[in-house]
């Protein structure tokens, strides 16, 4: 992702640019280019391979549409070059994923052809291809971030972030297992003439831990929520479904989907993994949002893609927490643009979100506790590093090379995000 920041820059413009050392640019190009190279050397590629130079946003948007075509055999679009860089590096794709890479794959390929990493100039522009740069145009801004926090003194500290994400982890994988054993994601308990009467959450219950098979049972599925068999169970909500903040006694949950057309739980639907067509990591899934409802009430965020957002707001002051629908849980900062919401809650809607990471805050230890907790987690990580260092030698498996390399890419971006102008959207506050 990060190359895309620095694409047709000099080491001193890309250096600029990305705040680092003249030298570390150069460096860490030089490795990506002697990664690269021994890649394609053990793949049957010779390291003088020559790839076209690298031209403007158009054209790389051009090559995702070609390479999802690749997926089904066609490759008009795509260089021979980079059609041997996609046969040999990406043998099982589904089009979903072939779009998101084939720009990472163009850009990689660069690296070895020429321009601005192999000659410390940019490429030079084909007119007939590309506008001069001051003709481009500039990227539109995103649309003012959405909702406010419920508590504006509420901010969550580290032991409540790390159990918003566990709650939301779990749930998504009760999701999967309803999934794999239904054929379709959880939706609402209807009556026969279609009424609903109980929410999603209650049909999940066996899903979500075997200790609540019972409590699942003792619920009326022909009887409203609040019915006289149901109502009094409401006291007994699953802790996986209670923000950190609330009390035992609390009846009413932060954990919603987003319901209208289009949604995961688009309302009087069955949505199977068939009907994500933006693929499951781009969909959003289940969000930590208010206001709160009754857990076994059927009620979601009310959701129109062509109506203005809903007025949702957050329990925290500090965090939005969502869970896609690959099982991944985000926390982001309340600057999360609202169309990159939008194109994650829509499902079918073919839109590209916003760079995920770039509204991921970085909160501090703020009390003893959080700094107690962050040195043993420096501490495990350290000795973590230590012994992946020793086993990375190792590695004969190309999927366990990208695994390691795509985690450390996460906390490499973490520790160095991008600025988000560089992509036309507005800076995070500054805390």
């Amino acid at each position: 992702m990060l190359l895309c920041l620095v694409e047709g820059l000099t080491h001193p413009a890309a250096a600029a640019r990305l705040g680092w050392p003249v030298g570390t640019v150069a460096g860490r190009l030089s490795r990506t280019k002697a990664l690269l190279r021994d890649r394609l050397a053990r793949r049957g590629v010779t390291a003088g391979l020559t790839v076209a130079p690298l031209v403007g946003g158009g054209w790389v948007s051009a090559t995702a549409a070609a390479a999802t075509s690749f997926a089904a055999g066609g490759v008009a679009g795509v260089s021979p070059s980079v059609l041997l860089l996609a046969k040999g590096l990406v043998p099982v794709m589904n089009a979903t994923t072939l779009k998101l890479t084939a720009v990472g794959l163009v850009l990689a390929a660069g690296l070895v052809g020429g321009g601005v990493w192999a000659g410390g100039q940019p490429p030079a522009l084909n007119p007939a291809a590309d506008p001069p740069p001051a003709a481009r145009p500039k990227p539109e801004p995103a649309k003012p971030a959405v909702g406010r926090p419920e508590d504006p003194s509420r901010a969550a500290d580290y032991a409540q972030r790390r159990r918003s994400q566990n709650n939301l982890k779990l749930i998504l994988l009760a999701l999967h297992h309803h999934l794999d054993e239904t054929g379709h994601y959880p939706a609402d308990i209807r009556s026969a003439d279609g009424k609903p009467l109980l929410s999603w959450r209650v049909a999940l219950l066996p899903y979500l831990n075997a200790c609540h098979v019972p409590l699942h049972k003792r619920f009326n599925l022909s009887e409203p929520w609040d019915g006289p068999t149901n109502k009094p169970l409401l006291a007994q909500m699953p802790v996986e479904y209670r923000a950190a903040f609330q009390t035992p006694a609390a009846t009413d949950t932060y954990y919603q989907g987003f319901a209208g057309p289009g949604t995961l739980f688009e309302p009087g639907r069955r949505v199977g993994k068939a009907d994500l067509t933006d693929g499951p990591q781009l969909t959003l899934a289940v969000a930590e949002v208010g206001p709160a409802v009754p857990w076994a009430k059927p009620a979601d965020v009310t959701y129109d893609p062509a109506g203005p957002f809903p007025a949702v707001t957050w329990p925290y002051s500090n965090q939005v927490n969502v869970a896609h629908a690959d099982g991944r849980p985000w926390r982001y900062g309340l600057a999360v643009p609202e169309q990159h919401l939008r194109n994650t809650i829509s499902r079918a809607g073919n839109e590209f979100p916003v760079l995920m990471f770039l509204y991921q805050p970085h909160p501090l230890a703020e009390t003893p506790a959080d700094r107690a907790a962050l040195d043993r987690l420096k501490a495990d990580t350290a000795t973590l590093l230590e012994r992946l260092h020793r086993m990375t030698p190792e590695l004969t498996c190309p999927e366990d090379v990208e695994d390691v390399n795509n985690s450390i890419q996460g906390v490499f971006n973490r520790l160095n995000p991008p600025d988000p102008a560089a992509f036309g959207q507005p800076k995070p506050p500054a805390k």
